[in-house]
């Protein structure tokens, strides 16, 4: 394998890794959080 090979191999992950973040970190971000479902679940505001 030549050098400019070897210099995309290297670097495929890391840009398909940072591509990619966005996409991974969503569903994370979408997901409500569990504390506020289970306070307007009670009907209350108290934590």
């Amino acid at each position: 394998m030549n050098k400019i090979g070897r210099w995309f191999a290297g670097f495929a992950p890391v840009v398909l890794a940072i591509a990619g973040a966005p996409f991974v970190a969503a569903p994370a971000y979408a997901a409500p959080c569990p504390d506020v479902e289970v306070v307007f679940a009670r009907g209350t505001f108290e934590p």
